[in-house]
Parts: C-alpha cells; structure tokens; sequence
C-alpha cells in the first residue's frame, strides 16, 4: 500500500478519510485524527472532496451492485452491499480516472462500469 501511496498521485476521499479516522478510534489507535491526517498527507495522499456527479454515480454504483447480487442470488453473500465509504471511492476514481485501491475484492465485479480496482488483502 505505501507504494501505491508514495507514487504522488495517490487520494482518499473526504469520506474514505472520515471512515479510516473512525476505526483507528474504534479500534483504540492511539493518535490524535490530525496526527492521522498528517501522516496520510506525508504519505502525498490528497484529500479529495466530493461533488454532485460523485454523489449520482455512487447511487448508480450501489444499483449496479444491486443487480449483480439479483442476478446471483445464491452467491449473493458473496457480493457484499456497497458502502458508503466504498461507492465514494469508487464513484472518485472513476471521475478521475482513477484505479481504486480497495480492501473488497468483489469490487472488481465493476469493472464493467468503467473502474479499474486494485483489492489490497
């Protein structure tokens, strides 16, 4: 991950940011969130707000999943829902033209929308 990081053309949504900040707290790291925040931007990760067009294409992405699940319906628990935090930075990396890094490999089921996703576990 921290190559992927250092190549200085990496970004967290604004969403992605809040999310990670909420389990390093849940999870008793022991960092305030702006040391946090100092560290991903020394990694040269940006902050990358959302828009509008983000927020039409993240209800598109969940639809998507959606349907992938109906049509596999016996492997739908294999699809996992679409969170938040997962259609933000898919929805970013698309408008970017991005490849999503992400910790759900099922995500790579997308690619037929237009995403490249790189799963990291």
């Amino acid at each position: 991950m921290e190559q992927v990081a250092r190549t200085g053309a990496s970004h967290v949504t604004a969403t992605g940011l809040a999310e990670t900040l909420i389990v390093l707290r849940r999870k008793g790291y022991g960092a305030s969130s702006e040391e946090i925040v100092r560290d991903i931007h020394a990694l040269g990760i940006a902050v990358e707000p959302m828009t509008e067009e983000d927020a039409a294409e993240m209800a598109f992405l969940s639809g998507e999943v959606e349907k992938l699940r109906a049509r596999n319906a016996r492997g739908a628990n294999q699809i996992g829902m679409l969170s938040l935090g997962d259609s933000a930075c898919l929805a970013v990396a698309k408008r970017l033209g991005a490849i999503a890094v992400v910790s759900d490999g099922t995500w790579e089921l997308l690619g037929p929308v237009g995403i490249t996703i790189m799963p990291f576990r």
